[in-house]
């Protein structure tokens, strides 16, 4: 399978947008998580604050107490996943939501102010805030501790929040880089579009009203090409043509030595049939120099005009054998073809019809899912298995005492040939030989 650029450029886009949203989901859970330790910080930092405040001293002056009237209740609950340690000279003070248990604070930080995450009493996660201050003649150090538990079922909330709202701007791109490339290949799209109507023969050369820099050199060689395409056709006929009209003079000449009564009798018969040979070879080579195919531009045409008309003028070329050609051609058939390729192509397999024909010769066609299909038929003697092998091969003839060059055939099996299309010798239910072409319609 031929790969899609549109397909490849989308599945590319896909994946740097899927790893762009990856990567916008990391930094955001790292935000998220940021923010919430900044919230949970700057209360913790106002609780420590409150907590100075509530410190007083003790009646017998040699240490510090707190006012419990200033102390949030949410610190005197048992394992509310609210917490502090107050460290003083001599002194240690607690809150009650500990239960007596120590904040798990590591040596080397204990009395460093900062920010940390411990284990809590209950095995939950707690963020720390450790301050230190004066008081009189004596630092206090003020650990402030919260479960982040609490703040998990609003981190994950926020995170939900926040992925889907990245997997819609995700669709969103996704759907405005699939327009994008659409947009940006329409211009492609339409030299498309003008290539079949180049191959179709309605137009000569490309032209593209809006593109882009990129694409007009491309377009510019296409027709150079074009150009240089059908000035080689025209000299390349041109040069059969003039050899064989060359040869042809030289060719009669010898001919009309041959009939001549000077001619020795022993070397005439074989000199006129070399000659004959020469000159049905000029006029087939003559024949194949027009052959177009698929290189050429390509017209549409009518096949039940141009058969008919073909069927007229072999009607009077073999009119002797009074033959009666019998047409099943819907009238509607168009095809896309060279006219001269056609007419030599149904030419010549309607002449062979014709020559070995007895008194009937059957012609039809039909459009196909796979394409155009012609058959021809005759009620001639026909042939066996072994003449059907032969009888595409270039020169075959089945019989040496009919008159004929027997080239048509192969001919016939040139034009089809450049035509990437198909033909098919078997015997007609007539009794003949039924030739059948099949020729793909493109565009």
């Amino acid at each position: 399978m031929t790969p899609s650029l549109h397909k490849r450029v989308t599945l590319g886009g896909i994946g740097f947008a899927l790893l762009l949203f990856i990567a916008l989901m990391v930094l955001e859970s790292y935000f998220i998580q940021r923010v919430a330790q900044f919230y949970v910080t700057t209360r913790l930092e106002h609780d420590g604050e409150t907590l100075l405040a509530a410190l007083q001293p003790h009646p017998d002056n040699q240490s510090y107490e707190l006012n419990a009237s200033r102390i949030h209740p949410i610190y005197l609950r048992p394992f509310s996943g609210h917490y502090f340690q107050i460290t003083l000279p001599g002194n240690t003070l607690r809150s009650r939501s500990l239960w007596d248990e120590p904040l798990n604070l590591p040596q080397d930080q204990a009395l460093h102010p900062g920010v940390l995450t411990i284990p809590g009493p209950q095995g939950e996660s707690l963020l720390v805030l450790i301050q230190r201050y004066t008081v009189g003649q004596d630092t206090v150090t003020i650990a402030t501790a919260e479960s982040l538990a609490q703040l998990d079922p609003l981190i994950r909330q926020a995170q939900i929040w926040s992925a889907a709202a990245a997997s819609v701007l995700l669709i969103v791109l996704v759907i405005l880089q699939y327009r994008w490339m659409s947009a940006g290949l329409s211009p492609l799209q339409e030299l498309q579009r003008q290539l079949k109507e180049l191959q179709q023969g309605k137009r000569q050369q490309l032209v593209l009203n809006k593109t882009f820099a990129e694409l007009e050199p491309l377009i510019n060689e296409i027709n150079h090409l074009i150009t240089a395409l059908d000035d080689r056709i025209g000299r390349h006929r041109n040069a059969i043509g003039n050899l064989a009209h060359a040869l042809k003079t030289p060719v009669s000449a010898l001919q009309q030595l041959a009939q001549s009564d000077a001619c020795d009798p022993s070397f005439k018969q074989a000199l006129e049939t070399q000659l004959n040979r020469i000159r049905d070879r000029i006029d087939n080579e003559l024949k194949r120099a027009r052959i177009a195919g698929a290189q050429g531009l390509r017209g549409k045409l009518n096949v039940r005009d141009e058969i008919i008309d073909l069927s007229t003028t072999l009607k009077k070329i073999h009119h002797h054998k009074a033959i009666d050609i019998v047409l099943d051609i819907a009238p509607g058939i168009i095809i896309n073809a060279d006219r001269q390729d056609f007419l030599e192509l149904v030419g010549n397999l309607l002449d062979n019809a014709c020559k070995w024909a007895r008194q009937r010769v059957e012609i039809s066609a039909q459009m196909t899912d796979s394409g155009f299909r012609l058959t021809l038929e005759d009620d001639g003697p026909g042939c066996d298995a072994a003449a059907l092998n032969r009888i595409s091969q270039r020169g075959t003839r089945l019989d040496e005492k009919n008159p004929g060059h027997g080239l048509g055939l192969a001919i016939a099996e040139d034009i089809v040939s450049q035509y990437a299309g198909e033909l098919h010798f078997s015997s007609s239910p007539l009794g003949g030989l039924a030739v059948a072409v099949r020729l793909p319609q493109q565009g």
